[in-house]
């Protein structure tokens, strides 16, 4: 009987993961019909802003990234930009000072 309730945990489980991935799998391919720039977002955190200079850094997978000002899809956010404060930003690995955060946008 233990042996039974075992099994059927395991299919269940796995039931379950077989799912949760398909819909996953569905879910991205219904955002790439939607926005196909959708899936190269990050989501971070601001850990420093100069507001006299008009610069700060986010915190995203374990990497900072600069931004500048000019780098926000919205300047009118730029008073809403503090550490600690959530953001969502194209991550731009190519620069020659460093990685940056490109379109960043204030999350509110």
């Amino acid at each position: 009987m233990d042996s039974g309730n075992s099994l059927l945990r395991r299919i269940d489980d796995n039931f379950l993961l077989e799912s949760l991935d398909s819909l996953l799998g569905r879910l991205k391919d219904r955002l790439r019909v939607v926005d196909p720039d959708a899936l190269g977002r990050r989501v971070g955190v601001v850990t420093n802003v100069r507001q006299d200079k008009k610069f700060g850094f986010v915190r995203s997978w374990g990497n900072d990234y600069f931004f500048h000002l000019s780098d926000l899809m919205d300047e009118n956010e730029w008073a809403y930009l503090d550490s600690g404060v959530a953001v969502a930003f194209y991550p731009d690995e190519g620069g020659m000072k460093g990685p940056r955060a490109a379109a960043l946008r204030w999350l509110g």
